[in-house]
């Protein structure tokens, strides 16, 4: 079930690769009980998994070279579809939630390289014809407005789109960044179209040089499924069926007539 009729949290990490650290992840979040996950920085390869119980995975893998790689859990009582991106300079994983207005949200995991620069077009392709929107992640841009120890060419291109777009941009006070050669800095941020009351805590947890954010989103019409329920066959029950219920004990041959008689046995 989703925490609170009126707020959503989102849990956001910048894992520098998840495979090794997952029990801890997984141990954390039971504690911390998000209902979304974004990760960056997964550095998963395809023959790789990522499974947490009772979450979907939704991932998009660095294929060109090492690193990098984004990826998206949705608490399973949460009705979602992913959602296709094409962008080059941003990596990014996307999926719509369902909301019972019928206005959907678009919640976008992204991670930008501090190498490359922000392409505008970009930026305006993970917002445009969507209403409400929530970016979350690892964008390396640096402006006093939310890192109070300096500003790059990423922190001032993002903070013009903003403001020329009527975007907030949600921050932790603390640092979400440690490095020993640099200064600390604050560059896990939330981009929001469409929400205006987002609080940004930043956890001082687990094995990265990233401390997981959780934003927490007031919202109060999202959907959400009813526990799911499956009908499995009883395989004893189902042998005394063909036995003594069967005219003959016929034998099935096919996947097809195996199919028809456990139809016909649960129905």
């Amino acid at each position: 079930m989703i925490n609170s009729p009126q707020f959503l949290r989102i849990l956001s990490w910048n894992c520098n690769s998840i495979t090794n650290k997952l029990l801890e992840f997984t141990d954390f979040v039971k504690e911390k009980n998000p209902d979304i996950i974004a990760l960056q920085e997964t550095r998963l390869k395809p023959s790789l998994t990522l499974n947490i119980p009772n979450f979907t995975t939704h991932r998009t893998d660095r294929s060109i070279y090492a690193g990098g790689g984004t990826a998206i859990l949705v608490r399973n009582s949460l009705p979602h579809h992913a959602t296709p991106l094409q962008t080059s300079t941003i990596e990014g994983t996307a999926i719509t939630l369902e909301r019972k207005n019928k206005q959907s949200i678009t919640i976008i995991s992204v991670y930008k390289t501090p190498r490359k620069q922000f392409d505008q077009s970009e930026l305006h392709h993970l917002f445009r014809n969507r209403r409400d929107v929530l970016v979350i992640g690892d964008l390396n841009a640096k402006h006093p407005t939310w890192n109070p120890d300096g500003t790059n060419r990423q922190g001032k291109s993002l903070y013009n789109f903003a403001q020329s777009n009527n975007l907030r941009i949600y921050a932790p006070n603390q640092p979400t960044r440690f490095s020993h050669r640099t200064k600390n800095s604050v560059i896990d941020l939330c981009i929001s179209k469409g929400f205006d009351k987002i609080h940004s805590e930043s956890i001082s947890a687990l094995s990265s040089d990233h401390n997981p954010i959780l934003f927490t989103v007031h919202i109060n019409d999202l959907q959400k499924n009813s526990n799911n329920t499956f009908q499995f066959t009883n395989w004893t029950n189902f042998q005394s069926y063909l036995k003594h219920l069967l005219p003959g004990n016929p034998k099935f041959f096919s996947k097809k007539e195996i199919d028809q008689a456990i139809d016909n046995f649960n129905n």
